[in-house]
């Protein structure tokens, strides 16, 4: 007949076994355990914690579920998160896949990160940028439009950054403003969308449609002949510097320009010297502050 002392401690063994086991089922929920033993890692580390570290700059937190601060307390989990190199080629999956992810934040992110990658990883991250020229946050689609021009030129960019320069956010729209202004460099059709901006109750918009104006010849010298004019003085400077980059086309300017050589404003005056003096080196004398 079996002892009921033997029985007993039998039936603890088992009850320890299984608390042991399910101890280390429950560790395994945690995808940091799981992975550093499993996979997949990159450089070694818990692919989790390149996915964690770039979810919480995105966010700006750095949230931890509860499994995870039962296990750094007790020395099961470390925190390796400082020091990530975000930049290295082995990460490029990760931003990959963050990418499609349901929160606009990290999906910003991480096309952010992706359009910084160089020209020999394009073949693997253009599809992702023209998958999000559609996506529903406007912040992702000026950086996948943003990155897609900087890598390709593609011209079907345009068609999602111009209604992104009307945008209420502010760094939306100056963002799109610049991108167009940058564009405008080959795409001649621009000029009816950003002339009118050149009077944006912005400054920063009114300037940066000014500068793109250096871009069309001399269909911008009645706009920049105005602006020349204006009180604010990062109007006037934006304007000498669209002028100067137009060289000879920008000759009608030349008189608005050596009036500004003796604006109460030094830097204005410094600019316009320089601008002359860049426009027609033979006609103007070299100021006494440029730099060869």
């Amino acid at each position: 007949m079996l002892n009921f002392r033997r029985f007993l401690s039998r039936k603890f063994v088992y009850a320890g076994l299984c608390t042991v086991v399910l101890l280390a089922l429950l560790t395994l929920l945690d995808p940091f355990v799981r992975q550093s033993i499993f996979g997949p890692q990159i450089d070694g580390i818990p692919w989790c914690v390149w996915e964690q570290k770039n979810c919480a700059l995105a966010d700006g937190t750095n949230q931890r579920t509860w499994l995870t601060r039962m296990l750094e307390s007790v020395g099961m989990r470390r925190r390796r998160s400082a020091g990530l190199n975000l930049d290295a080629r082995a990460v490029l999956p990760v931003y990959m896949q963050l990418a499609d992810d349901s929160d606009a934040k990290v999906r910003q992110f991480s096309l952010r990160r992706l359009e910084i990658r160089t020209k020999e990883e394009a073949a693997a991250i253009m599809p992702i940028f023209q998958r999000h020229l559609d996506d529903s946050d406007a912040k992702c689609r000026l950086a996948a439009a943003s990155a897609l021009w900087c890598l390709s030129k593609d011209r079907a960019t345009i068609a999602v950054i111009l209604p992104l320069k009307d945008h209420a956010e502010f760094h939306v729209q100056t963002e799109a403003v610049w991108l167009l202004q940058e564009m405008a460099a080959s795409e001649p059709s621009l000029f009816e969308h950003l002339a009118p901006l050149c009077t944006a109750a912005d400054i920063i918009v009114r300037d940066l449609a000014l500068q793109s104006m250096r871009h069309f010849g001399k269909r911008s010298i009645p706009i920049l002949r105005k602006a020349l004019h204006d009180a604010e003085r990062s109007v006037k400077l934006s304007a000498i510097y669209a002028a100067s980059e137009l060289r000879q086309d920008g000759a009608e300017l030349y008189p608005e320009l050596l009036a500004l050589k003796d604006d109460p404003d030094a830097v204005v005056r410094r600019s316009a010297s320089h601008a002359l003096y860049f426009m027609d080196p033979k006609r103007f004398a070299k100021p006494a502050t440029w730099v060869d």
